[in-house]
């Protein structure tokens, strides 16, 4: 399985991103930034937002040949979630791949 840079994966949550804010209001739309905050204080994801990106993120990792899943019982009980922003959330990306040896 192919192996994903930082840089790809940050571009591919971007991607989501932008893709979910096609459907939002604009008051309610996620910044499109590698800074960007996803879930939590200062975001206007609410949990049904952040399902739908979870499962987006999954479906564009996957058409790359990256299979994880980011909803695992680990990155769910973290004491730090890891669905706060672009970075935490390309951290956990990257490390559920290595894990897999993708």
């Amino acid at each position: 399985m192919p192996q994903l840079s930082r840089e790809e994966v940050e571009q591919l949550l971007l991607d989501c991103c932008t893709q979910l804010n096609q459907m939002r209001a604009d008051g309610e739309k996620l910044e499109i930034s590698t800074t960007a905050t996803l879930f939590g204080e200062g975001s206007p994801l609410d949990s049904l937002g952040l399902v739908t990106l979870i499962f987006d993120v999954e479906e564009a990792l996957s058409s790359k040949g990256v299979e994880v899943n980011l909803s695992d019982a680990r990155a769910m009980s973290r004491a730090r979630s890891p669905y706060r922003s672009v970075a935490s959330m390309t951290d956990l990306i990257l490390e559920l791949s290595a894990e897999q040896g993708t």
